[in-house]
């Protein structure tokens, strides 16, 4: 006898030790450091995605092989990705939506509406306490902070011994990016463009370690800011969180990130960077612990994948 989709989801989630995860992966640093986090899961990415990761517990397959596995929850990092999402009714599972920034305001009042009604059935962890008041979806809801594994992140490369100047996180894509590569190398300095889109921590950490400012403009960058100072980089940001470190710079303009880039490498001879990363680091082991992160997000999978069954 074959079970239904349904049912032989709802038995894994109650006999099955391990928790499987339908993910739609975030794209940046925070996809490598939940895999890690939560590593006694697993993570099924069934999309067309081009990153290949280097850890045992997350699996790239093809869309069509959907249904090959039983699973225990839908996460999804794209809120907008729930209005059609049916994949939680199909295996009888419960979603959960990652928020990591405010909400989007080219959205029109009429989707808003829709997003707000949709939203609020769904289990929503929210990375920041703005995020949340941005959103005003008070329906179950949880904050946690981001983490960084200082471990895997580390200061490898002395700041004074790095060669390139600036590494501009983003792609072609989108047209600012270029522009400003090309803004930042007519003044003399060493720029590259990159999207980070690396198989493992290591790797980015790597790349960090290459590099004296990184520039992360995009919506979801605040992890990966964090994750740069922790490297040793200075970090220029259209943030909307608050700063406690000067290796992070706010901006408001394109015009900002240049001044910001100029000053930052005209003063950098004269920085004693080594105090600097040594006072960075243990902020972010204070305020972005990564063991309290696991905690809190091995709890929140396990109380959401696992259910009990009672057979009559």
């Amino acid at each position: 006898m074959q079970l239904s989709l349904s049912m032989s989801s709802v038995l894994h989630q109650a006999l099955g030790s391990a928790i499987n995860i339908v993910y739609q992966p975030l794209g940046n640093i925070f996809d490598h450091i939940l895999f890690l986090a939560a590593k006694k899961h697993n993570f099924f990415i069934f999309h067309n995605q081009t990153t290949k990761y280097n850890t045992n517990n997350s699996i790239v397959l093809p869309a069509a092989h959907i249904n090959f596995y039983d699973y225990n929850l839908w996460i999804t990092n794209n809120p907008l990705a729930c209005i059609d999402n049916n994949t939680n009714r199909i295996f009888h599972i419960n979603s959960l939506i990652f928020l990591h920034q405010n909400k989007p305001q080219q959205i029109k009042k009429e989707d808003r509406e829709i997003i707000n009604k949709t939203l609020t059935s769904y289990n929503k962890l929210f990375f920041s306490q703005a995020y949340l008041s941005g959103w005003q979806l008070h329906n179950r809801e949880k904050i946690i902070s981001y983490a960084v594994p200082l471990d895997y992140i580390s200061y490898m490369t002395k700041c004074t011994d790095r060669k390139k100047d600036i590494l501009i996180v983003g792609d072609e894509s989108n047209v600012i990016f270029p522009t400003l590569k090309q803004a930042l190398s007519d003044k003399g300095y060493i720029c590259e463009l990159d999207n980070l889109s690396k198989p493992d921590l290591i790797t980015i950490n790597e790349a960090y370690n290459s590099y004296k400012i990184i520039i992360d403009l995009t919506a979801t960058g605040w992890i990966n800011c964090l994750c740069s100072v922790a490297a040793g980089c200075y970090v220029i940001h259209n943030t909307d969180q608050s700063v406690e470190t000067t290796s992070i710079k706010k901006i408001s303009s394109i015009e900002d990130v240049i001044a910001q880039s100029e000053h930052i490498l005209q003063l950098y001879d004269t920085v004693d960077h080594l105090t600097r990363v040594q006072q960075d680091r243990q902020l972010i082991k204070k305020q972005y612990n990564f063991d309290l992160f696991c905690n809190q997000i091995n709890t929140t999978i396990e109380t959401l994948g696992k259910r009990e069954v009672y057979i009559v």
